[in-house]
């Protein structure tokens, strides 16, 4: 069930239609922390501005999830069928 939109989400990408990210949000609130291109990129501690405190994977106070950003131009563009073949 998960597969299909992972897939298509690869084929997004892949046409440069949908990009990935890794957000950082605030395990307590949800409050966004960042959006990174890597994992190398993620602060060791972000500073929560909801919170007011200091966040860290490593004690789990804070998560990381993969989000996409959706080009709307080309998504207009998108032929499926190309992307197919």
């Amino acid at each position: 069930t998960c597969a299909l939109p992972i897939t298509a989400l690869r084929i997004l990408e892949r046409a440069g239609v949908a990009k990935p990210w890794f957000g950082l949000f605030c395990k307590n609130t949800d409050y966004p922390l960042g959006r990174f291109a890597t994992l190398e990129e993620i602060p060791k501690e972000p500073l929560c501005e909801v919170c007011d405190e200091q966040h860290s994977t490593q004690d789990q106070t804070c998560k990381v999830e993969i989000v996409y950003t959706i080009n709307r131009e080309k998504l207009a563009e998108f032929d499926p069928q190309a992307s197919a073949a």
